[in-house]
């Protein structure tokens, strides 16, 4: 099966890079960004940098190999050191560039002011309806300032502190992930190849612009890569680890269950919430059932695991749908929820190429709630029967190119983004001596955005690039180096059919680069251990 997803994720990750490389500079289409440089430029600098990097290194073993001992003795001291600065920069960042975004944020913010002082009536109860997705992020906020309160302060800034703590866990999971599924193989520069990934993303994610902002994809964040970590944790033992786990031989029957399965509880834990935030962040877990899945028919052994998900998800769903919900004290109307065939039909929008319409939502607002499948799915047929195969490749192509070629994930694009610090009833941001320096790299026109956003694709094309390396690497592989016990090679099996899902995802509903946020550090892992496990395999060649 990991051959299986490899050759997917190769085949549809190559194809948008050479879309991106070749395509993307002579055709237009929707929110096209511009940059310095030309997309297959940049892709071609960030390859050639990266294998004049690995080339290097290899004329340098043994000092690499000392530093790798240096860091393996010292790591444990180090890290927290620079978890703590990073999480430091990121709220000087936050403090200092902040602002009110007009779109989707603004009217998420408005609703927490609003139940937070006890001022439910005066929430716009038909944005809530037509998306109830973004119900669960309301309480969050709420309950974040509530905890705020106590220490004297309602300022919006509290919940930017707690999105810094956020995408610093996020980097701390992204580190340890990495280091454990290189260190259970026992082979290459694990601390090395961890840092390399831990420094790739607090550049690209931890002082990424998106911090400002506040909105789900910024409090999801943290879900994917917990799912993945945890799924990785129960599949890749340590060499000490392995001894603890003799040593527990003669636990009782139900500690062993509760060790055994808590995995699958944390992960259903996990899925509930995120899909109550971020319906996409849920793709991960999809592709770990689906891998645990073969296993069970593979093996054809018994597993309650699956029960054990299923009750943490239902039970954690339940309490959120019947006691989360209902504690904000907003009436909603469950019709005018908007459904995924209405996401599918804008999805195959000729006139935005995918993206948002506001004629596609005043028609689905327009149809009565019993409809309103029946009318998407109407339109969005009709939508493909005008397009033919040929414009449907084409208008695919297109979303292809908007979803990916955007290494900002679309900053500055959505409503009134840059709505300044006072704005509405919203408190009152100070801005200070930074302020003008971060704006001038970060708001669209500023002095220096657009050699910023230029950056900003460049890490990203190299990046998406070299996740093809773990793709490749499943090939090449030798049968010593497969994983503990015999599996499939897990990581990379979740990892790569995480990203096909979302791919696909995002191909078929609306298209926009913000969607793939979440999982930017499922890429930067790809590229860093499919980077360095080619580098291994090279490395062992006579």
């Amino acid at each position: 099966m990991s051959s299986f997803i490899s050759v997917l994720y190769l085949a549809l990750i190559g194809v948008t890079c050479l879309l991106l490389a070749f395509y993307a500079p002579k055709t237009d289409y929707y929110l096209k960004p511009v940059f310095m440089r030309s997309n297959g430029l940049l892709m071609a600098v960030g390859l050639i940098l990266t294998g004049l990097i690995c080339f290097i290194g290899s004329r340098f073993k043994a000092k690499l190999g000392a530093l790798e001992g240096v860091l393996t003795k010292h790591t444990a001291k180090i890290f927290p050191a620079a978890v703590l600065l990073l999480f430091i920069a990121e709220c000087v960042f936050v403090t200092s560039g902040f602002f009110y975004s007009d779109w989707d944020p603004a009217g998420v913010l408005d609703a927490v002011y609003k139940i937070l002082h006890h001022d439910q009536m005066a929430v716009s109860t038909d944005y809530f309806s037509a998306h109830p997705n973004n119900l669960m992020i309301v309480w969050i906020y709420v309950t974040v300032l509530r905890i705020a309160g106590i220490f004297g302060t309602e300022s919006v800034i509290a919940l930017s502190v707690f999105q810094c703590i956020i995408f610093s866990i996020t980097g701390v999971l992204v580190f340890c992930t990495v280091s454990r599924v290189l260190r259970s193989i026992g082979k290459g520069l694990p601390y090395i190849t961890s840092w390399i990934a831990w420094i790739i993303y607090a550049v690209m994610v931890g002082m990424s612009p998106w911090l400002i902002i506040t909105y789900s994809d910024q409090v999801g964040l943290v879900i994917p890569a917990a799912v993945l970590y945890i799924s990785v944790r129960m599949h890749y033992r340590l060499p000490e680890e392995k001894t603890a786990v003799s040593e527990a031989a003669n636990q009782s029957k139900v500690q062993k269950f509760v060790c055994d399965h808590a995995g699958w509880m944390l992960i259903g834990v996990l899925a509930a919430e995120g899909y109550a935030i971020k319906p996409q962040s849920v793709i991960v877990t999809i592709a770990v059932i689906l891998i645990e899945a073969v296993h069970f028919f593979e093996k054809r052994k018994i597993n309650p695991a699956p029960v054990v998900f299923a009750v943490a998800f239902i039970v954690v769903h339940l309490l959120i749908s019947k006691g989360v919900y209902p504690s904000l004290g907003l009436t909603l109307d469950p019709d005018k929820a908007f459904g995924m065939p209405h996401y599918f039909m804008m999805g195959l929008n000729p006139e935005t190429d995918g993206v948002y319409s506001n004629d596609d939502t005043n028609f689905t607002n327009g149809i009565p709630h019993d409809e309103r499948t029946r009318k998407n799915m109407e339109v969005a047929r009709e939508r493909v029967h005008e397009y033919g195969a040929a414009g449907l490749a084409g208008h695919l192509a297109r979303k292809t190119m908007i979803n990916f070629g955007d290494g900002t994930f679309a900053w500055g694009i959505d409503g009134n983004f840059f709505a300044g610090t006072d704005f509405g009833n919203m408190p009152y941001v100070k801005s200070n001596g930074l302020t003008p320096h971060i704006m001038a790299w970060i708001q669209l026109g500023g002095e220096h955005n657009l050699f910023f956003s230029t950056m900003e694709q460049f890490a990203w094309l190299t990046i998406l690039a070299l996740s093809l390396m773990l793709g490749v690497s499943v090939f090449v592989k030798k049968k010593e180096e497969q994983e503990p016990h015999g599996e499939i090679d897990h990581f990379s099996s979740v990892i790569l059919l995480s990203l096909v899902g979302l791919f696909i995802f995002e191909l078929l509903f609306e298209a926009k680069a913000r969607y793939l946020f979440t999982y930017v550090p499922f890429w930067i892992m790809a590229a860093v251990i499919g980077v360095s496990r080619i580098a291994m395999r090279y490395k062992s060649r006579p």
